[in-house]
Formats: structure tokens, C-alpha cells, sequence
């Protein structure tokens, strides 16, 4: 078996400093390992297509991002693999358990995708290889990462039962969350409420120039890039839900102030967010749901947010100040409040009204395009 630490010392020297995804008990040795290590920014993900999420944005602000999930948790992450890592060329590090590895007696329920891990892989076109219990070809292993790596290509690390020593200590990283400053919303009438692109809008008027706004996808992209298509636009044209953790992870690596617009069947595909955004986000990012009650991509079937309160989830999984807003000028105050807030990360719960303008622009550039056109802005200076 191999002690954990030679590995992250391996991942160490190789310049990986991020790691993140849900943990399994074959990777339970490395996992709390990488919590003890001070030079390693460990990030605990309540899924694993939010881990995936996540480590976009912290490779986009400049670190070398380590992912690691149970096999059966690989499903949970192709949407994050296909539109968004694919699409961007994003290069990150898998680190795959293999649970019913066929031939281990294993339990029932890892007995599929036991079955079909290796197959999967290759129908994602990931290239990847099983980690020897020895670890005599860790190195083999991280050099074929490392050249994925300089391609722009992921890399997966398979690895088996009994690989790892024991590691029993491991050591918190999540903070306590603090008690939310909820301001009190000014209800107006339904018909009342302002467009989604004026509160874009709105946004994109008053955020520092040294900022970075990541819209979600469908029309809240399409209408930033209507208003104005600039170098600090991130366009996560897919891989729905995921664009709150990729705010989070590029707020992670930045003191700018990071904006991420949301849309609320978004953030209600992925409310694990809220609590990881809650545990983890500095001061500097600001979270804003878009509230218009319906799909508007998709011909604006309802969603079910009419019953939802995202201001008051928000609350309670650690954002410290949260507003909701019902029109322009509310929603203008709360954000101006927001950017000259002292403490973060902040929540924006903006109800708007569903429609948008005929025939919106789609991007000319390639998502990898935009994404190194982002990444250049917010890494410059």
C-alpha cells in the first residue's frame, strides 16, 4: 500500500494545489491527507458535478485543480465533463476510485459501474490508467497527466481497493457560519417587476472594471453579451446550475470582486451551492438568483421557485448579507450595498420578469475562447 502523502508530496512538487469532490472510503487516506497539508486549498463539494464546477473556476483563476470521486459519483458529473470541461478545455486531474471492480465481492450497488468504469471513460475521451497498489508507476501515471495537462486535456487516475494506507487524522477546513444580515424587501407588484437585462444591465454599469461576471446559461448570457461583450463576461453557455461554482472557485484565487447572474431553474438544479458558496466565498463574491419563475430558454415552462425563497436559503447556509428585490431601483441599492460590503459573500435574490428581447446574439467565440479571454483579464495586474 502506498502512504497518502507520497502521493500529494508527488502532486505537490508537479505544482497541483487544489483539490476538491466527495469523498469515498477507498480515497478516505489521500482525501484527509490533502486536509492536513497547509499548501494544499482543500475544498470539501456536496456533488460531484459541483466539484467539477469548482475546480473550472480555480483553474481559471490560476491553480492546478485535483478532482476526486467515487466511480459511482462519475455520473453525477458528465454534464460538468461534456459542457463545460470539453467545451473550455479545461485540464483537470481525476482521481477515480474503482468500487465493483469485477471479480471483488463488492457491494450490489457498485456492481454496474464497476462494470462499465473503464468503458465510460473512454466514451467521455478522457485518457487514464490504474493506479499500481505499490505505486510503482505513480510517476508514469503524472506524467501522462502532466502532458494531458500542456494539451488542455483532463486526465483520470483509477484507483483500486486497499490502495492506501491508513490516514486516520484529518483536519476541518469548513468555517462556522456567521449570522445573516437578511435586509427587509420591499414587496411591489408582479406586473412591476424589472427585465432580466435591466438588471444585467444594472450589473454590468456598476461592477468594477477589474470585476468578473459569470452568467449562467441559456438567454442570461445571451442578454450580457447583447449589452455588452467584454473581456470580463465568462459565458458558462452550459453545464446548467454549475456556474455559481465556478464563481467560487475563480473568487478563491482573486481579491476582485466576482459577480455571478444565476437564473432560479439554475440554481435550483444545483442548491448544493448555496451551502459550499456559504462555507467557503470570501468577501469578494456576489451571488445573484434572477427570479423570473419559468425556463425562458426552453419556451418558459414554470419552474417550481414560486415556492421557493432563495434569499432565505442563502440565510441559513452562511452568506452573511442577503438581499431581496422586487424592482430596479431596489435592486440597484442592494447592489451598490453589496460591492461596498465589508463582508461576504453576499446574496442578491432579484425576482424579475420572465420574457426577453427577439433573436439574441449567441457568442462567436468558442467557449475556450471566451475562457481564455477571461482568464487573462482576471489574472492581469
Amino acid at each position: 500500500m502506498i502512504p497518502p502523502s507520497e502521493i500529494t508530496d508527488r502532486l505537490s512538487v508537479r505544482g497541483y494545489d487544489f483539490a476538491t469532490g466527495v469523498p469515498c472510503s477507498l480515497l478516505g487516506p489521500l482525501i484527509n491527507q490533502f486536509t492536513l497539508e497547509d499548501n494544499w486549498r482543500y475544498i470539501s463539494a456536496v456533488n460531484e458535478g459541483l466539484a467539477v464546477g469548482l475546480a473550472a473556476g480555480a483553474y481559471i483563476g490560476g491553480c492546478k485543480p485535483v478532482v476526486f470521486m467515487q466511480n459511482s459519483g462519475l455520473g453525477n458529473a458528465f454534464d460538468g465533463l461534456t459542457s463545460l470541461i470539453a467545451v473550455q478545455r479545461i485540464p483537470l486531474l481525476l482521481l477515480i476510485s474503482w468500487r465493483g471492480e469485477p471479480g471483488t465481492g463488492d457491494e450490489p450497488q457498485h456492481d454496474s459501474m464497476g462494470r462499465i468504469l473503464l468503458d465510460t471513460l473512454k466514451l467521455l475521451d478522457i485518457p487514464f490508467e490504474v493506479l499500481s497498489r505499490d505505486g510503482s508507476n505513480a510517476d508514469m501515471l503524472l506524467d501522462k497527466a502532466d502532458h494531458c495537462f500542456r494539451n488542455a486535456k483532463s486526465f483520470a487516475i483509477v484507483i483500486k481497493e486497499k490502495t492506501f494506507s491508513p490516514q486516520p487524522q484529518s483536519k476541518g477546513r469548513i468555517r462556522n457560519c456567521r449570522s445573516a444580515r437578511r435586509e427587509a424587501p420591499i414587496e411591489i407588484a408582479e406586473s412591476s417587476f424589472p427585465t432580466r437585462m435591466s438588471v444585467i444591465d444594472t450589473v454590468q454599469k456598476n461592477a468594477p472594471k477589474t470585476a468578473g461576471i459569470v452568467s449562467s446559461t441559456g438567454k442570461m448570457s445571451r442578454e450580457l453579451l447583447l449589452i455588452n461583450d467584454s473581456p470580463r463576461n465568462l459565458y458558462v453557455v452550459g453545464s446548467m446550475g454549475l456556474a455559481s461554482t465556478v464563481g467560487l472557485g475563480i473568487s478563491l484565487t482573486t481579491e476582485r470582486k466576482i459577480v455571478v447572474l444565476d437564473g432560479d431553474g439554475a440554481a435550483l438544479m444545483q442548491m448544493g451551492a448555496f451551502a459550499m458558496i456559504g462555507s467557503y466565498a470570501g468577501d469578494n463574491l456576489i451571488h445573484i438568483v434572477l427570479d423570473n419563475g419559468v425556463h425562458d430558454s426552453t419556451g418558459g415552462q414554470e419552474t417550481v421557485a414560486k415556492n421557493v425563497s432563495f434569499s432565505q436559503i442563502a440565510a441559513f447556509t452562511g452568506f452573511p448579507r442577503v438581499f431581496e428585490t422586487f424592482g430596479i431601483t431596489d435592486f440597484t441599492e442592494a447592489f451598490e450595498e453589496a460591492l461596498q460590503a465589508g463582508e461576504g459573500p453576499v446574496a442578491i435574490h432579484a425576482h424579475v420578469a420572465p420574457g426577453s428581447p427577439p433573436q439574441l446574439p449567441r457568442p462567436s467565440a468558442t467557449p475556450m475562447d471566451n475562457m481564455l479571454r477571461f482568464q487573462a483579464h482576471i489574472q492581469s495586474g
